[in-house]
Parts: structure tokens; C-alpha cells; sequence
């Protein structure tokens, strides 16, 4: 190739290239500095882990306070606790006071979905402030009194509910294994009766039904229907309440027998 025809090379550019641009430089300190994430117990990263907190309450499976494995010195709360009058009483006596002031209550359930913390006020209705009472409010004092009372409610209680299946549906999902299991009675509407006997499975400890029912006079027709839907109750062990509101044509009371066992499917019927 001739000398004329040589082409110049370009000559280096005087820019720094990325790497001398970014260069890292060496801290006049030698001293180290240890920079801390900003959240420490969330990245473990850095070789932080969350301390475990100290686990005081045991729960069971069943969702219930376990008191039975205690620190070998209590906390002196406990300690006075169970100086008390209340719980310095004999365990049979404390479960008849328990069982007066837990039980023997209706409770109404009248809605079906979660609560929504609005009121409309409507014209005539009253502007006083409903007042209502925390039957279960017992259970908030210590946990002594829990776990001998954790249950209770659910089994001296009845529990009502109006509107039926979806409004029993949704209070079965917010209990636990063994506040289900301690549901001794139960009052629904005739048709949940009629279509729900699926619930002993879920209440598996259920003795009572009450089923209400508004008639005006021609009440004879739904004999049948319930009578094929009480016979499955009965062969559980389940013993049916019928409460028939409104006037009847007769008040003889119904016996329905199974007619394997000729045991009585019922044997109370309430004119109200």
C-alpha cells in the first residue's frame, strides 16, 4: 500500500471510558462504614433475622387458650386473680354462677353480611340510641375465667337466625372448630329446615332444632315436607321444635313417628 493512500488512525479519545468514569476511589479513612438496611428485620440480605417473640399463650387446635403450660413464677396479675372472691369459690359453684349469667339467652342474628358501621334514620323511628348488652363480655376479665368459660355461651344458648341459609352459611365461617362443636341448639326458618339437614355435619354436637313457621290457616300442606326432612334429623339423635305463628284450624298437636323405629320425631307443637 502506497504512503499516499495510508489513511490516518484515529488518534485515543482523551474521555475517560466508562470503567476510569466510575472508578471507584479508595477512602482516605480506614476506618469501615457499615451501612444498615432500612428495614433490617425484612431482608435477610443482610444477615438480620427478626427475633422471635416470647410465646406466652398456647393455642390449641381448635383455637382455644391453653393455660395448662404455666412460666414456673406467674405474673403477679395472675396471682392476684386468683385471689379473687369470684375464683376463689369451688369449681361447682363457679360453673352455676357461669352458666346463670352466660346462658338461657336467644340470640338473633338478623344479617347475613359483614357488618357495615352505616345507620340511615328514617322519619317516626326513634332517635334514641339503641341500647344493647355484651353477653359475653365475661370472657374479657382474665384468661382463668376464659378457658373455663370459652364455650359456654355457645352451648346453654340458642342461636336465631331469620333469614336462613346465607345468614347461617356466613356465621358458621367466622367460628371456630370448637365453638361449632359446642352449639347445642338452634333456630331457623321452616325452609332452612327443609333444605339444610347438611348442618349436622358442621354441628355435630346439635340436640335441638326450632323451626318457625308463619301460617294463616292453611298450614296442612307443608305436613309432608317436613315430616320427610324431621325424620332426618331424628335419626341423629336431633329432637325438632315446630313453632307455627298465626291462627290455626286445630290445636291438636302432630306426632310424627319413623316408621323403621317408631320412635317420636316430635312432640311439641306451640300455637303462638
Amino acid at each position: 500500500m502506497s504512503p499516499n493512500n495510508t489513511q490516518a488512525r484515529p488518534s485515543k479519545s482523551t474521555k475517560p471510558s466508562r470503567y476510569n468514569a466510575y472508578k471507584v476511589t479508595k477512602l482516605k479513612s480506614k476506618k469501615r462504614v457499615r451501612f444498615l438496611p432500612t428495614k433490617p428485620f425484612r431482608n435477610n440480605a443482610y444477615g438480620f433475622t427478626k427475633p422471635k417473640p416470647k410465646k406466652r399463650v398456647h393455642i390449641l387446635p381448635k383455637a382455644l387458650v391453653f393455660l395448662a403450660k404455666t412460666p414456673a413464677k406467674p405474673p403477679s396479675r395472675v396471682t392476684h386473680n386468683s385471689t379473687t372472691r369470684l375464683l376463689s369459690l369451688p369449681p361447682e359453684l363457679r360453673n352455676k354462677i357461669f352458666a346463670l349469667a352466660l346462658g338461657s339467652y336467644r340470640l338473633q342474628r338478623s344479617e347475613w353480611g359483614p357488618p357495615s358501621g352505616t345507620f340511615y334514620a328514617h322519619p317516626g323511628a326513634s332517635r334514641q340510641p339503641v341500647k344493647w348488652i355484651n353477653r359475653c363480655a365475661l370472657l374479657r376479665v382474665c384468661r382463668q375465667i376464659y378457658s373455663e368459660t370459652a364455650t359456654l355461651p355457645y352451648r346453654l344458648n340458642c342461636f336465631s337466625f331469620g333469614m336462613g341459609t346465607p345468614e347461617l352459611a356466613f356465621w358458621i365461617r367466622k367460628r371456630s372448630a370448637a365453638q361449632l362443636a359446642a352449639v347445642r341448639t338452634l333456630a331457623v326458618p321452616f325452609s332452612t329446615i327443609r333444605l339444610e339437614p347438611q348442618i349436622l355435619d358442621v354441628l355435630p354436637n346439635l340436640k335441638t332444632v326450632i323451626a318457625d313457621e308463619e301460617v294463616k290457616g292453611a298450614w296442612r300442606w307443608t305436613r309432608e315436607e317436613w315430616a320427610k326432612s324431621a325424620r332426618r334429623f331424628a335419626g341423629r339423635g336431633v329432637k325438632v321444635v315446630v313453632q307455627l305463628h298465626g291462627r290455626l284450624e286445630t290445636e291438636e298437636p302432630l306426632l310424627f313417628r319413623d316408621s323403621e323405629t317408631g320412635a317420636e320425631i316430635t312432640d311439641v307443637f306451640d300455637s303462638i
